[in-house]
């Protein structure tokens, strides 16, 4: 799911958004149907301690207990307040801050019933149990089902903590309840056969709930399953005796005696009678039962199965409508096995029958699809139609077909269909009967045509692919080796049929480790691992089937998406590495998604899971000549560095040491980048696939990308705090301008490595690596350069509390650039001289520096060098004690910074901004912008964070 973090605000108006609050599964918070992203563990207990008394005030006591599970810090109301105000801020972002106020060290988020899953589940149950008081069972027994249907898994889950877990529970005992609400008005309605499997999952897991017990053994019953309901009593009577010491309660036994003396009070209700065809011999019942066996590796849908109920719950003349639901996924997640389990769940609601196709749309030779007059025989013959009586033309089976099913209600399980004209034809006539439809394709002409509801099906989750594990190697197997079993699990992408492989692999082969599978997966998907026998249990061969039903230019698209390393692509991206226009390579990525062979990730942006990667990958290498690689490599590098090489410019236009770039290949496609906002935004999305672009470059023979590429990720990875990915990216950089024997680039990925180190506190690495460039630079005659080193060795000195050092290197530095240029060099060298006097204590001569610093630098229109000589004023009043001005220059760097993109420095003034605010006696506005420079220092620079933590220690707030 898309997570959406950009502030809402537009001209300084926040702009409000539908929010939504969630704990029936994951805390999680959505702002206009897209996710919010929350701070960290504590800012998330925090709002899960909000809501579960949403509307009450929550005292800071009770927000401690929940926050801390054990003895609180000394600074717990101090992290509590500062908790609420990043909550606040949080909500703040999408016109929801007004939800959350407090009174004397009280807080209550202010939800309505429709922004709380857990108020609407609540409001659900009261409306099913009205219901049921009125003897309305039908009704009750949809609203409840939908009720249950609102968790996402265990309330709360991804939260820890002795309170939090306490009333995890007590919801979790709650939803149970509710759950056998939900079953007992479906087993009053004659649902037995349908509820059987699901009670006997619930058995499986709560033995000591006496009621789901009995509940099961009634399903089993009405099911004609007497014998098997007797064995379920014995198995739950054992297991009381063993557990407890206990016999079964009254209920239980009651149900028991009733069984055996088969009380008629059990049956179910009469259903309507079959209506007799016509077939030659007299009327025939009719009943097929086609429907194949349930999966045992079945885990988790909880989502999809209610989407599935629901659709068939919307009519209230118990009529099913939409007539046809189609199931839509990658080849592999698992589309089968959720259509045969919902069809087995609600197959009581179809008494005339249930019909099951397997349509081999995409088998693996690509020839196997049944055609549809195939499948109309065996349907018809199924429906006691005798041989002789069905014609050989399509168009007259089909009639035939549905006169046999008009004003039936039968059941229809189309599985694999390869597109919407293989389906068409097997649709009944009759609204009565449902078609249950699975594809890799998206038969978006079923959805526009025969108003199909698309259920679209994703990976499983996390917890539900270890569940899927565990099941089959067994929890002990699964505990031992839990390290393996996770990278297993990331690995195999949350596809069914992938982890279903593994563990069958595991399981049947005693001496293949699982740690030895984990590693076999390795990093790029080793798709051997996941190998068979079985056609249709080798991925290879299930993804082949989709691969071979594309279009020539639609399967090069596809292998050529195999080289890139990335999570995400953008449309400019496939198109320069497939050489095609923008608008070609849209429609072909649209159509690759249609077909479950690529993920839309949002309006341009287009993923493959690790699995499709990896077989795109191998199918690359074998179908492309090195050339084609080669190009199409050298097209995505070219794309990647032009657009970069514009984004930066336009976030630092002055920046001193530029480069020139060869022209783009033939066939690349550029982003266009108006501004430095698109400028970082496209940055933001596309940091890691730069920073592993690099890295690709260097391995791939392309070393002039590898350090230009670095060049051009300097400025947004330094000023977004990105230290460790700057360092990586210089240090390749730095191996390929040696190998081109380039001493000018060699030299421009000392300084740029020396920079990075100097950020992560490497400071004698630092010294080495400017020592190098320095020389390289004499070597080479470029003063400019030399001038550029010394001011990165004026801030390496300032940093480890030289000022001498600092103020002498600045001073050679602005020598060099009065003599060398540019004249954008000379002003930030003057700030540079005025800094370090201010720090040696020479207040007047540093505002004489700076003076002059700030009047060139607004000449030349140089936002970004402007910002830092505000905060070198703002630093220079605050210790002349002049707080006016010193506010006055501070607010200015905070804003310049903050509108340049400046990270960093914006961090440091808002720092340098309190400090001057609590010298002035402000406190509250201190502590403001405490919190504001804390909330950027935050997972970046954590030294910096904690000096500012220590700072809101003596917060007014804190009492």
């Amino acid at each position: 799911m898309t997570t959406l973090r950009a502030d809402l605000h537009n001209g300084g108006v926040i702009v409000a958004v539908p929010i939504d609050f969630m704990v029936l599964g994951p805390l999680e918070v959505r702002a206009g149907g897209l996710r919010v992203e929350l701070g960290g563990e504590r800012q998330r207990r925090l709002l899960a301690g909000l809501l579960l008394r949403h509307g009450q005030f929550v005292s800071a006591a009770d927000l401690i207990a929940i926050a801390w599970s054990g003895d609180p810090p000394a600074t717990a109301r101090n992290q509590i307040h500062s908790g609420i105000w990043q909550l606040r801020r949080t909500l703040d972002r999408y016109g929801a801050a007004h939800l959350l106020d407090g009174e004397r060290a009280n807080y209550r988020l202010r939800v309505d019933a429709s922004q709380l899953d857990l108020a609407r589940f609540k409001d659900a149950v009261s409306e099913g149990r009205r219901l049921v008081a009125l003897d309305d069972k039908r009704k009750a027994a949809v609203v409840l089902r939908q009720a249950v249907s609102m968790w996402r898994g265990p309330a709360l889950a991804d939260l820890s903590g002795i309170v939090l877990e306490r009333e995890a529970a007590v919801l979790e005992e709650m939803r149970i309840a509710v759950l056998e609400e939900c079953l007992e008005c479906e087993l009053s309605l004659g649902g037995g056969a349908a509820v059987v499997a699901e009670l006997t999952d619930l058995v499986a897991r709560h033995p000591l709930r006496e009621r789901l017990a009995a509940m099961l053994m009634t399903g089993l019953y009405q099911s004609g399953r007497q014998a098997e309901a007797i064995e379920a009593y014995q198995r739950v009577a054992a297991t009381l005796a063993d557990e407890l010491g206990v016999d079964p309660g009254d209920e239980l036994r009651k149900r028991y005696e009733a069984i055996l003396r088969q009380d008629r009070a059990l049956d179910p209700p009469a259903r309507p009678e079959g209506v007799a065809l016509a077939s030659g011999t007299g009327a025939t019942p009719v009943r097929p039962a086609q429907l194949p066996m349930q999966g045992a590796l079945f885990v988790g849908r909880s989502a999809s199965l209610a989407e599935l109920d629901a659709a068939l719950a919307t009519d209230p003349t118990d009529q099913p409508h939409p007539t046809v639901l189609s199931i839509v996924g990658h080849a592999g997640v698992g589309k089968t096995a959720l259509a045969v389990r919902w069809a087995h769940r609600v197959r009581d609601r179809f008494p005339d029958g249930q019909l099951f196709v397997n349509l081999d749309g995409f088998g693996p030779d690509g020839t196997t699809a049944l055609k549809p007059t195939d499948v109309l025989r065996d349907f018809l013959e199924a429906l006691h139609v005798p041989p002789d009586r069905i014609p050989p033309g399509l168009n007259a089976q089909v009639g035939l077909y549905r006169s046999v099913l008009a004003d039936r209600r039968v059941l229809v399980v189309l599985d694999n269909a390869r597109d919407a004209a293989q389906v068409r034809p097997l649709l009944p006539g009759s609204p009565s009967c449902l078609v249950v439809v699975t594809s890799r394709n998206r038969l978006t002409g079923l959805v526009v045509n025969e108003g199909a509801q698309p259920v679209s099906l994703g990976m499983l989750t996390e917890v539900e692919a270890h569940e899927l594990l565990t099941r089959r190697l067994g929890v002990a197997r699964v505990v031992r080796d839990a390290g393996a079993v996770d990278q297993i699990i990331r690995r195999c992408a949350g596809l069914p049929l992938a982890l279903a492989i593994v563990a069958a692999r595991a399981a049947t082969d005693a001496q293949l480790s699982i740690e030895v599978l984990a590693g076999r997966l390795g990093s790029g998907g080793d798709l051997d691992v996941l190998a068979g026998d079985d056609p249709r249990s080798d991925l290879r061969t299930v993804l082949s089937g989709s691969y071979r039903a594309l279009s020539p230019e639609h399967a090069r698209l596809f292998r050529l998406l195999g080289l890139h390393h990335g999570l995400e692509m953008a449309v400019s991206t496939c198109a320069s590495l497939a050489g095609l226009p923008l608008d070609q390579t849209s429609r072909l990525l649209a159509d690759l998604v249609a077909v479950h062979m690529v993920e839309r990730r949002s309006t341009d942006r287009y993923a493959l899971h690790d699995l499709l990667r990896a077989y795109a990958r191998e199918l690359v290498n074998v179908h492309e000549t090195e050339r084609d690689l080669r190009a199409a490599r050298h097209r995505m590098l070219d794309h990647y560095l032009h657009t970069a090489h514009v984004a930066d410019r336009l976030i630092y236009p002055h920046r001193r040491d530029s480069i020139d770039l060869a022209a783009p290949q033939p066939g690349v496609t550029t982003e266009i980048l108006t501004d430095s906002d698109a400028a970082f935004a496209w940055y933001t999305s596309e940091r890691r696939a730069l920073v592993t672009a690099v890295d690709m470059a260097a391995s791939n023979g392309f070393d002039s990308h590898a350090w230009q590429l670095g060049w051009t990720l300097t400025t947004f990875l330094n000023r977004c705090g990105w230290w460790h990915e700057w360092a990586a990216v210089e240090a390749t950089g730095l191996v390929a301008a040696q190998r081109l024997k380039d001493r000018r680039a060699e030299a421009r990925c000392h300084r740029g490595l020396a920079n990075a180190h100097t950020r992560l506190g490497r400071y004698e690495r630092a010294r080495q690596h400017h020592g190098s460039a320095l020389k390289l630079y004499v070597e080479i005659r470029d003063r400019t350069g030399q001038a550029q080193v010394h001011s990165n060795l004026s801030w390496l000195a300032e940093r480890q509390g030289s000022y001498r050092d600092a103020l002498a290197h600045a001073e050679q530095m602005l020598h060099l650039h009065r003599h060398a240029g540019p004249e954008s060099g000379e002003a930030s060298a003057l700030n540079a001289v005025g800094w370090y006097h201010s720090l040696l204590g020479d207040h007047t001569r540093a505002l004489d520096y700076c003076g002059r610093a700030v009047a060139l630098m607004q000449r030349l229109g140089d936002l970004h060098g402007e910002a830092y000589v505000w905060d070198s004023l703002a630093h220079v009043h605050h210790q002349r004690g002049d707080h006016a001005q010193a506010l006055s220059c501070g607010r200015r760097a905070v804003n310049l910074s903050a509108e340049v993109g400046e990270t960093t420095l914006q961090a440091s003034a808002l720092a340098r901004l309190g400090d001057t605010y609590e010298a002035a006696g402000d406190l509250a506005a201190a502590w403001k912008v405490w919190h504001q420079a804390l909330d950027v220092y935050d997972g970046r620079d954590e030294v910096q964070a904690a000096a500012i933590r220590e700072k809101l220690k003596i917060s007014i707030y804190g009492s």
